[in-house]
């Protein structure tokens, strides 16, 4: 221990040793005194190191002890706060008379000292990528074409195999998302939907710290999280990088690299919080456009697809057979004058998942008030007069009384309006029906 200690003293990395049992302190080289601006050996040998290191009165939440072994570097990265840094750590256990011993070498970015040359290569080279990622991010108006576009430029740029989106899913587990493979290289995307909470366990003690991991060697990092070694082992992947990915406060999910080249590693580090705020924005530019379309493209009170939606859906129709559902509610003017507007938006409400729940997958769409339209593609007209039936009784099975209007075309030749108005026809006539069976003599109420 003693020959450890006047190795590790003069060396220009923070070095520390800590006894695991106790988390005692029992050394703290020259760069780490200065790093901690401590003067005397009182002021950390045998004090706890979370209060000596990060003045925490309890051990820390991402503390490593648990998952070190003799002959091999857990590595990781980390943030103190006290003294405003961020650190590349490698961590390491040694046994001594019985006793273990944490060993912790840390290097701070903040102070890395190159040259002069190897600092303008660093630079640029970052410059460089940074510009690459952004312009690629922003030659396209599709947000998820630009967080693709992203993560092929930083593969590349890495020089990795993989580069990737995981997003956490409300049931705990995470979820792969977005994908860029090398050429040669395997997608994986498919087998990596919900990843158990069990198998993350290790790495989100990380994230929700704001910290990256650093995996220089897979078969170093097996002892330290077995079950994470199962999970990247089939995939080829031997070096990693992955970091959290927040918004605001909010942690939703990690990005990560795939083997790139051990001497990238570090350079790739130093930009990973940069690079991670920016993927995390164009996530969040990618559910802003969604939750716009969402509310462009759907009603708010069923949640159908509104009249707006109608004209792209039937832009992307192919030539075939198509059935139009018209429908028109009987009774919401008489429920809404005697029972309130509140009785009659329910009724609409249930009428709206009726019809959704029959016709699944196929749209229904909300035409305003009381109207509804459903199409189907690729009906014979025997099928079409089947399936009215069918619709009908299920109306009534389900208490819903209303007005149906049904054409089926041999094809989607005619102009939308065309059809639309001979099913309208068709509802009318349907309507007559329903107010002349119950004996009404006013004149039908086409808003009724």
């Amino acid at each position: 221990m003693k020959e450890l200690m006047q190795f590790f003293e003069n060396y220009e990395d923070v070095v520390y040793i800590t006894e695991i049992s106790t988390n005692k302190v029992v050394f703290l080289n020259k760069a780490g005194r200065e790093a901690l601006h401590l003067t005397s050996d009182d002021q950390y040998l045998g004090q706890k190191c979370y209060k000596t290191f990060y003045g925490y009165d309890l051990p820390c939440a991402n503390c490593t002890n648990d998952f070190l072994n003799e002959n091999t570097f857990y590595d990781w990265s980390v943030i103190n706060e006290r003294v405003a840094s961020t650190f590349l750590v490698r961590d390491t256990m040694i046994v001594e008379n019985g006793v273990a011993y944490r060993v912790e070498i840390a290097t701070d970015l903040n102070t890395l000292n190159p040259s002069p040359s190897q600092t303008q290569i660093k630079m640029n080279n970052n410059e460089r990528i940074l510009n690459n990622v952004y312009d690629a991010a922003y030659s396209t108006n599709d947000p998820i074409k630009a967080i693709e576009l992203s993560i092929e430029t930083l593969g590349r740029q890495f020089d990795s195999d993989r580069m990737y989106i995981f997003e956490d899913n409300p049931d705990g587990t995470s979820s792969n998302t977005y994908e860029w493979c090398r050429e040669g290289i395997t997608p994986e995307i498919h087998n990596l939907q919900n990843v158990s909470a069990s198998t993350m366990h290790v790495w989100n003690k990380h994230f929700e710290k704001g910290e990256n991991i650093i995996i220089y060697d897979l078969e170093e990092y097996k002892p330290i999280d077995p079950e994470m070694y199962d999970t990247l082992k089939p995939q080829n992947i031997h070096s990693l990088v992955v970091g959290p990915l927040t918004l605001g406060n909010q942690r939703f999910g990690f990005y990560g690299v795939d083997n790139p080249p051990h001497d990238a590693i570090g350079n790739i580090t130093t930009m990973y919080t940069l690079l991670g705020k920016f993927l995390a924005s164009l996530v969040r530019d990618r559910d802003r456009a969604k939750k716009l379309r969402q509310l462009s493209y759907n009603d708010a009170l069923t949640g159908l697809f509104n009249r707006a939606s109608l004209h792209d859906y039937m832009k992307a129709l192919k030539n075939q057979s198509i059935t139009f559902f018209f429908f028109d509610l009987n009774g919401l003017k008489h429920i809404n004058d005697y029972y309130g507007h509140h009785e009659g938006d329910l009724f609409i409400i249930r009428a709206a998942n009726v019809l959704k729940n029959f016709f699944m997958p196929d749209p229904v769409f909300r035409m305003g008030g009381d109207e509804f339209l459903s199409i189907k593609i690729g009906l014979t007209e025997a099928e079409a007069q089947d399936m009215n039936e069918a619709l009908r009784k299920h109306l009534v099975d389900e208490d819903i009384s209303t007005a149906v209007g049904m054409v089926w075309k041999p094809d989607n030749s005619l102009p939308f309006n065309i059809i639309f108005k001979e099913a309208d026809y068709q509802m009318y006539n349907d309507k007559k029906k329903y107010y002349s069976s119950r004996l009404h003599d006013r004149r039908i109420d086409r808003n009724s």
